[in-house]
């Protein structure tokens, strides 16, 4: 379904972008706004993980919605 691909997608700049601020290069890890972003992000991604569960179990059984 479109709605899984594009959450794959998100996904995948999601994490790149975790990765990306574990390390930031000229600046403190320690500082509250890295803290806000990486959670921010990392927060992000996980719903993106829900929205792929969820289409994945609504087209792999004969779930009823509306």
């Amino acid at each position: 379904p479109q709605c899984t691909s594009l959450s794959c997608q998100n996904l995948k700049v999601m994490v790149a972008v975790v990765f990306r601020l574990q390390n930031p290069h000229g600046v403190e890890a320690r500082q509250m706004n890295m803290r806000g972003i990486f959670l921010h992000v990392l927060a992000d991604a996980l719903g993106s993980v829900i929205v792929v569960i969820s289409a994945l179990v609504i087209w792999r059984t004969d779930w009823e919605y509306k």
